[in-house]
């Protein structure tokens, strides 16, 4: 019974904070918010989806989803370089 509330407990937190982070425009993510996953979630090593599986399912699949945002926007930044590095002068 107190895992049960418990998940839900970690459910509603992160609940609010995907609310709050409202991500409109997945390309230009504000640098403010990649620094915060990355600092405060990213370089955690209790952040991985393996270990966070054993508590919730759909705490992993948050988790999951942190760590493609935050490897999607270093890509997008890198591809955005070369597409502007090979652009015609």
């Amino acid at each position: 019974m107190i895992k049960v509330i418990w998940n839900f407990q970690i459910l509603f937190v992160w609940r609010k904070k995907i609310e709050a982070l409202q991500i409109k425009n997945i390309d230009n993510i504000p640098p403010q918010i990649i620094n915060k996953i990355r600092s405060n979630y990213i370089k955690n090593p209790d952040f991985n989806p393996s270990l966070i599986r054993s508590v919730s399912s759909a705490c992993e699949g948050l988790c999951k989803w942190v760590i493609a945002i935050s490897s999607y926007d270093e890509i997008y930044k890198v591809r955005s370089k070369i597409i502007f590095l090979e652009s015609p002068t």
